[in-house]
């Protein structure tokens, strides 16, 4: 009997956590990318290891290991769905940047920045890249004054938040 009790409440909590899997991966914010001939690709960013413009291409790395690559030229709009998160924790690792104040006026200070990374990108949403900063620590305050209102990301070693600049 304690056999068939145990193999019951097993069951019931893979499915509980199954469920809960399958809820988060419905309501994970992802990255449509619609084409010019109108149709949509649409990424979940907790697997997007790494999202860059390379030449004339968007190209995007996966944690599985497989990448995708768009020509910019076939690519009519990207945009994100859900709510813009303030920092996002890196699978795998101990490291997150965070971001604050956010939204931001003149400056931001970015703290969880591994120690190994000399530089920070700051990248407006269109992934033109605005700012190269050298950093010796893991925290660092940048002025934003010169920064026009909008999203930016920044990335640190493939560890990448975002902000918002009034």
């Amino acid at each position: 009997m304690k056999i068939i009790s145990f193999v019951m409440m097993t069951k019931r909590i893979f499915f509980l956590i199954l469920f809960l899997l399958a809820f988060k991966a419905m309501n994970a914010q992802k990255l449509v990318i619609r084409l010019q001939d109108t149709s949509e690709n649409i990424e979940t960013l907790n697997e997007i290891r790494k999202l860059y413009f390379s030449g004339n291409d968007l190209k995007i790395d996966f944690h599985s290991g497989a990448d995708d690559t768009y020509a910019v030229a076939d690519i009519r709009k990207l945009y994100f769905t859900e709510t813009v998160s303030v920092f996002e924790n890196n699978p795998g690792t101990n490291y997150h940047l965070k971001v604050y104040p956010n939204p931001s006026d003149d400056y931001i200070l970015v703290a969880g920045i591994p120690e190994n990374i000399l530089t920070i990108d700051i990248y407006r949403n269109d992934g033109q890249c605005v700012l190269k900063i050298g950093t010796e620590s893991g925290n660092i305050k940048i002025d934003t004054c010169q920064l026009a209102s909008g999203l930016y990301f920044i990335n640190a070693g493939g560890f990448t938040s975002k902000f918002i600049k009034r």
